[in-house]
């Protein structure tokens, strides 16, 4: 059976939804183009389903730019494919081609069951068992023999939803990072009853979506969040203890500074945080806590921001929401406040007095934009840390105290069976959360 003929993606509209349905239209138009030298006039078929009409049924202007730039990028594959064709010779001609042959694959529709003939499905709904089960187990009920699914969930154990919704050993945890169009990441789960036949069609799904693909063990969290939630918790850790001598503003901002710059990170861990989504990272820590032995990972400095409505995430444009700050196209301009309720400027004053608390950078810092694409990396890096560790700021030596902890994190996850080795930690850190200094 080829499974990339008729696949389906429920939850298509929604953020990790449709990233998923763009990289799987991108590579079933390909697979159509070599097999057939045209796209769109054969037997392969994406299946889009969403309970939000307006959404779902938008899907194909969303995906027509984003086709068209990969297409321009996969140029040559695509030459390749169309070398018999004289119709399409120029590279507008062969990029317009694929794309308008990638449109014809799309199946739109607020019907679940549209996707009955699905080969292999992606569901990509919110983090909730009680949905995740319910849709499962309603695609088990009219979906043929021999479909695999596959639930992008970035917590929930994969044995459970398989049980509960009859799919033992069908369902593969397939834990896709934001944005799926973008990040090279992906986490894949087995239940302990997958089949030989299961697993090398997800393995194969992860190389054909040219995924960099890492193996967890199935349980709550997985390498990534098993590490993201532990460094949230000692962030906030850190942040309390900064609060007996420094104000919220100052202390909030001090452990950000420190998880960004001195870290060689491209978000301080509250900024990240703002990007992920608070009312995310709550129903993953809530999973964590009930699904694990992880305790103490739910902290009052994030349950009152979510109580208050300040979560984060992004708007539909793209831009960042509010949360622990506000931003302007996506920098950070002002910080809240929960002692006054409000948003405050971040003004130069403030960045001055900040700086002097944690004092300056070790003199052999490297910016993380410049360090992410050296060619001595690991060499340069070393040499970095050591100058850090020699550091008697405020700023060096809390960061070597977050970066010692965030290293007994990763040691845990191996520890506790989540990861097979410290090295498939450290490609998750690396290609999840683009870090350097792991």
């Amino acid at each position: 059976m080829n499974h990339w003929k008729k696949v389906a993606v429920i939850g298509a509209a929604g953020k990790m939804g449709r990233g998923i349905a763009l990289i799987v239209l991108q590579q079933m138009a390909c697979l159509d183009a070599e097999e057939n030298g045209s796209v769109g006039a054969h037997d392969y078929c994406l299946y889009l389903i969403d309970a939000d009409e307006d959404s779902v049924f938008g899907l194909r202007r969303y995906f027509r730019p984003l086709l068209t730039r990969y297409a321009e990028k996969a140029i040559n594959r695509l030459r390749s494919c169309f070398y018999d064709r004289d119709d399409l010779i120029e590279n507008g001609e062969i990029i317009s081609g694929y794309v308008e042959g990638a449109l014809d694959l799309v199946r739109p529709s607020t019907e679940i069951k549209t996707a009955r003939k699905s080969r292999m499905v992606f569901e990509a709904v919110t983090e909730d068992i009680d949905l995740k089960v319910k849709i499962l187990s309603e695609m088990k009920s009219f979906c043929e023999e021999g479909v695999v699914f596959f639930t992008n969930t970035s917590s929930i154990p994969i044995k459970e939803l398989g049980q509960k919704s009859g799919l033992d050993g069908k369902l593969v945890g397939a834990h896709f990072y934001n944005p799926p169009p973008v990040q090279k990441l992906l986490e894949i789960i087995y239940p302990d009853d997958a089949g030989q036949e299961v697993k090398e069609l997800a393995r194969e799904m992860g190389k054909n979506l040219g995924k960099i693909a890492v193996v967890s063990r199935d349980i709550a969290g997985f390498i990534g969040n098993g590490h993201f939630i532990r460094e949230i918790a000692f962030a906030c850790d850190l942040y309390e203890r900064l609060r007996k001598e420094h104000s919220h503003v100052d202390s909030l901002l001090i452990v950000d500074r420190i998880t960004r710059d001195f870290l060689v990170r491209p978000m301080g861990i509250f900024q990240l945080l703002d990007y992920v989504g608070l009312d995310v990272w709550k129903k993953i820590a809530g999973i964590m806590t009930e699904k694990s032995s992880l305790d103490g990972v739910v902290k009052p400095l994030l349950t009152d921001m979510v109580e208050r409505g300040k979560i984060g995430g992004q708007n539909m444009d793209g831009t960042q929401m509010e949360g622990f700050f506000r931003y302007q196209k996506n920098r950070i301009t002002e910080v809240f406040d929960p002692e006054k309720d409000t948003y405050d400027p971040i003004e130069e004053e403030e960045e001055k007095h900040i700086e002097e608390l944690l004092g300056p950078l070790p003199e052999k810092h490297i910016p993380w934009k410049k360090a992410r694409n050296l060619e001595d990396k690991e060499k340069r890096l070393k040499i970095y840390e050591e100058s850090l560790r020699q550091e008697n700021t405020l700023g060096a030596q809390t960061a070597v105290e977050f970066l010692d902890r965030s290293r007994q994190g990763a040691q845990e996850l191996v520890d506790s069976g989540v990861a097979a080795d410290l090295g498939d930690v450290h490609t998750v850190l690396k290609y999840g959360f683009y870090h350097v200094l792991v």
